[in-house]
């Protein structure tokens, strides 16, 4: 269970001193269950090359306390966008949280079948906290531009202050931030999850991308 603190500083004509306040201890203080993205672009280009005009078909959410892919995510969302979603020429989305698949692929033996991580399928509802999130936007044909025809940022500590976020404000994983790994964590995002959208077309016949592995040379 996390303790927070409500911590405030008092400042007097020559000193000053904190004072700290502890919190209920609510663990569901701070749970999130959905989140609401707005600014989300109607269309945007591929990556590193403008002049390609993609449109938003989905919006993807994912939650997790680790750094890889090896981890598995703690919570998903994902929603089509639709014209009801635009408000001033941007979609605004809700998204529910949910269960990702209880059988992570590197889990070992699964016993109820095959790893599944198509992103639309429903195992249950989500509520809770997570270190890390993603938030990515698809055009519904990667079959030609594969992880550069999405668009991925992120941030840390989801919770119940991130239920509200704006698009223009995460970071944004088409930098080339030193040491952010961006480029290769959109990779995995793309054939971990994505890949297995059957409402997005991609290079392979049963759209599906994990036999592809990563480049010769490694990115960063």
């Amino acid at each position: 269970m996390k303790i927070k603190y409500i911590c405030a500083v008092f400042f007097t004509a020559i000193l000053f001193f904190p004072g700290c306040q502890e919190e209920p201890a609510d663990p569901d203080a701070f749970a999130i269950s959905q989140i609401t993205i707005r600014n989300i672009p109607l269309t945007f280009t591929l990556k590193d090359n403008e002049d390609i005009i993609l449109t938003t078909h989905k919006v993807y959410v994912y939650a997790s306390d680790g750094m890889t892919n090896q981890t598995r995510a703690a919570a998903k969302g994902v929603v089509e966008v639709t014209s009801g979603m635009l408000h001033n020429g941007k979609y605004t989305v809700t998204i529910p949280m949910g269960n990702v698949s209880p059988y992570f692929k590197e889990d070992g033996t699964v016993p109820n079948g095959l790893y599944d991580p198509n992103p639309n399928l429903d195992h249950g509802s989500w509520s809770g906290e997570a270190r890390f999130f993603t938030i990515a936007i698809s055009s519904d044909d990667a079959s030609e531009h594969g992880e550069n025809a999405i668009w991925m940022k992120g941030n840390y500590d989801f919770n119940v202050t991130k239920r509200n976020w704006d698009w223009e404000y995460p970071m944004n994983f088409r930098e080339n931030t030193p040491g952010m790994g961006f480029p290769r964590k959109t990779w995995e995002f793309f054939h971990d999850n994505i890949c297995y959208d059957p409402d997005v077309k991609t290079h392979l016949a049963d759209n599906t991308c994990d036999v592809i592995t990563l480049p010769s040379t490694p990115y960063p």
